[in-house]
Parts: structure tokens; C-alpha cells; sequence
């Protein structure tokens, strides 16, 4: 990583433009971990990217950056701590993946998140949805100024150093210590065209470092790392 925590345990990945946070987030055992990034919009507000769970001492800490303007919910798998996120940012609009309904155990969502309209943030982070996954379907984000792909779960890159258990998962999923596909990908797709098409529009953006919210982040040369990552499939 580029630098080390802040009050809030928030790290700034590129100065003015990105931050995210790290929290340990696990399953029967694996070690996947979890990340929130955020990130400032061209009116100068931020944008949370997947929240994860965020105290005194984080809120304060991102509130010394600026307002929070917008909370993205990418994928349905990211919901855990969205109730608390609504209650933290009160001002903020809080957008659903695609095709998740729009009022969910007590928050209110001002939109289904898609790649087919103007969005509040389109002047400075583009979008694609994914299509075609029976399972994949999260919206992935780039900060086109700040040359940043971020993926909630289409790319995993779990570290070698979580443990037996966790190493042994990663590596049958085949993710550990590389950012790559989930072994799960090819089993849940539906529409394989329709993905290819998704993956080949994101490999038109011009990005450097991928923010991942599982696993390392990837701080230099990532669309090289994407294109491999994803070669089988964009055929």
C-alpha cells in the first residue's frame, strides 16, 4: 500500500482524489476481507464505494475530506452495512445495484445503479454494469482522473499471509496472490457475448491501479493485470 493508516484507519491511495479502508471480513473460515474506497467527485462531495462498517473515529475522518454526497452499492453481496451508512450520512443518496429493489430493510435508495444514463458523478467516474452472470452483476466504477478501475467482486487477490485455511480456499478459487477471476466466474454465466461486451468496455478505460475489495490492491500497470485476468473470456 502507498501509505499508512489515518486517524480512522483511512489511507489515502491517490493524494486529493482516492482513499479507502480496510476491515477484516470473513466466511466459515476464509479470510477475504473487505475494503471501502472513496473517492471525490468533480463537485468536490466524496463518494463511498461498497461502505463497510464506520465508527466515531472514521466518520470524523472522512468528514475532514469533504461532504459524502453519494454511497454506491455495486453489488447485492455488499449490503451488510448499508443501514448503518444511511444513518451516518444522512445528506447522502444511496444507489442499489442493478435490479435490486429500491426500498430494502429500512433504507431508501434513489436509483438502481446502470451504465445507460447521466449520473450525478458521470463527469468524473464512468460505469459499466456487467451483464450476462447469473451471479456477477455488480456495477464496476473508474476515476477517470485519478486512473482508477474499482471492483467490488469480479476480482479477487488475497495475500498469502491469512492463514492455512484461507491460502487453500484462495487457491482453489484460483485468486491467491494474484488478482484474478474467481474459478466460479464460467459457472455462472448465462449470456457469454453480453459479458465479453462488459469486459471489453472496461478495457477501453484508461487505468493504472485497481482498487479491489478483497485482497491487494493493485498500484501500478493494472490494466495489463486486467486484460490477462480476464483474456480467457473477452476471447
Amino acid at each position: 500500500m502507498s501509505s499508512g493508516p489515518t486517524s480512522g484507519g483511512l489511507r489515502e491511495l491517490v493524494p486529493g482524489q482516492i482513499w479507502f479502508v480496510d476491515e477484516d471480513a470473513s466466511k466459515f473460515g476464509f479470510h477475504f476481507g473487505a475494503r471501502m474506497a472513496v473517492m471525490r467527485l468533480e463537485d468536490g462531495t466524496l463518494a463511498l464505494h461498497s461502505p463497510v462498517g464506520v465508527d466515531h473515529a472514521l466518520s470524523d475522518a472522512i468528514g475532514r475530506l469533504g461532504k459524502v454526497s453519494t454511497i454506491l452499492c455495486p453489488t447485492r453481496f455488499h449490503t451488510t452495512y448499508l443501514k448503518r451508512s444511511a444513518r451516518t450520512f444522512r445528506s447522502a443518496r444511496m444507489y442499489a445495484p442493478p435490479n435490486f429493489a429500491t426500498s430494502w430493510l429500512g433504507v431508501d435508495f434513489s436509483g438502481n445503479l446502470a451504465d445507460d444514463r447521466v449520473w450525478p458523478w458521470s463527469g468524473i467516474v464512468q460505469q459499466v454494469a456487467l451483464k450476462g452472470s447469473r451471479l456477477y452483476d455488480e456495477v464496476v466504477f473508474y476515476h477517470e482522473p485519478a486512473r482508477t478501475l474499482v471492483v467490488a467482486d469480479l476480482l479477487f487477490n488475497i495475500p498469502r499471509n491469512r492463514g492455512a485455511f484461507t491460502s487453500f480456499v484462495a487457491a482453489s478459487l484460483g485468486v491467491l496472490g494474484k488478482p484474478h477471476l474467481s474459478r466460479s466466474f464460467g459457472l455462472t454465466l448465462k449470456d457469454r457475448p453480453a459479458m465479453q461486451d462488459s469486459l471489453r468496455r472496461i478495457l477501453a478505460w484508461d487505468f493504472d491501479r485497481i482498487i479491489l475489495s478483497h485482497g491487494d490492491v493493485v498500484e501500478h500497470d493494472g490494466r495489463s493485470v486486467f486484460e490477462s485476468a480476464v483474456s480467457h473470456w473477452v476471447g
